[in-house]
């Protein structure tokens, strides 16, 4: 006969009115739970990661191409269009969309708080398809060529 088997067969099941068989029911109800709570608690996480990473990639993208520069600021040096590379990446399979884009850093200042903003201007391809789920209020912004466009989206 195995003998660790033997003991913790005993001391689970042994006598009905044992203390170390209250003892272990316990401890093998914590076990439980608290493997319950480490999956529900992975799970919940892996959402609001997936949905978090949604949003961003939504609005940022998953590549940007920009001008390399050591500076670190939001303040980059724009990069033509006219590229050999622009008018065909989008053929390419896994590439779905290409957009143009520019940032500018700014400071906004209210009666109690200053704040550090970065405003992200668009163009015409913008993809407003994969943007518009997570928009609260407002409308797309309509741009061409033409004329610049003085609306403006503010995040939550």
């Amino acid at each position: 006969m195995n003998w660790e088997f033997f003991i913790a067969n005993r001391i689970a099941l042994g006598a009905k009115r044992s203390f170390s068989r209250f003892i272990v029911r316990i401890a093998l109800i914590a076990v439980a739970l608290s493997m319950l709570v480490m999956i529900i608690a992975t799970a919940t996480v892996t959402g609001f990661q997936k949905i978090i990473s949604e949003k961003i990639y939504g609005f940022w993208g998953h590549i940007q191409i920009t001008h390399f520069d050591a500076n670190r600021s939001f303040e980059g040096i724009a990069v033509s269009t006219r590229q050999d590379f622009y008018p065909h990446l989008d053929t390419i399979p896994g590439i779905r969309h290409i957009q143009v884009f520019a940032t500018k850093a700014g400071i906004m200042k209210t009666k109690e708080n200053i704040e550090g903003i970065v405003l992200k201007g668009i163009g015409n391809d913008f993809d407003w398809a994969t943007f518009s789920p997570f928009m609260i209020e407002g409308d797309a912004i309509r741009t061409n060529d033409s004329t610049p466009s003085k609306d403006i989206l503010i995040s939550k």
